[in-house]
């Protein structure tokens, strides 16, 4: 049986260093990704779209790994990725904060290996349909190009992250200092 390992081999992605933020250019990957928003004031734990999110992407995330593991022709092993996110507000453009009076949208997402295809998919969602009621999900490319790479301290230090726009500014930032 082939053994896969997404995080081993994307380990600068996925394995930022404790001490320094890294700027890291993201190749287009497979996910599957819920969107959702969390109501104003709502810890993001209980907010029933975050639920939803996770139970979904987990349900088939684990559901795809053991349809391709338990199949019998080239059958693979991978670990389930990391949970990743995106979050936006209305007007992140202009500010992001993580104290939110206004509602949080985002896109939840879990990298899928290339095995899975949509044919496969819409069988894993099939498969988790009979179980419960998924969230609205999607398998689809994503990412964004550049990202920054942050690990505790630095990253409970941030108030507000809008990549696109302002990755370089916070790196210059946080390496100079200026948001300790």
């Amino acid at each position: 049986m082939k053994k896969l390992d997404l995080k081993k081999q994307n380990k600068g992605l996925y394995n930022p260093g404790a001490k320094k933020v890294v700027v890291v250019k993201v190749p287009r990957f497979n996910f599957i990704m819920v969107d959702g928003t969390i109501p104003p004031n709502m810890p993001v734990g209980e907010a029933p779209d975050y639920q939803n999110a996770l139970e979904t992407l987990y349900g088939l995330s684990y559901t795809l790994k053991f349809m391709l593991k338990l199949r019998e022709k080239n059958p693979i092993d991978y670990p389930v990725m990391p949970l990743e996110g995106l979050w936006w507000t209305k007007d992140s453009h202009k500010k992001f904060s993580v104290s939110h009076h206004d509602p949080w949208y985002f896109t939840a997402m879990i990298m899928q290996p290339k095995p899975v295809t949509a044919a496969l998919f819409a069988a894993a969602r099939k498969q988790l349909a009979a179980k419960r009621k998924p969230a609205p999900a999607m398998l689809g490319k994503a990412r964004r190009g550049e990202d920054i790479q942050l690990k505790p301290p630095v990253a409970d230090r941030i108030n507000f992250i809008h990549a696109a726009d302002v990755a370089e500014a916070a790196v210059a930032a946080l390496t100079n200092g200026a948001l300790q």
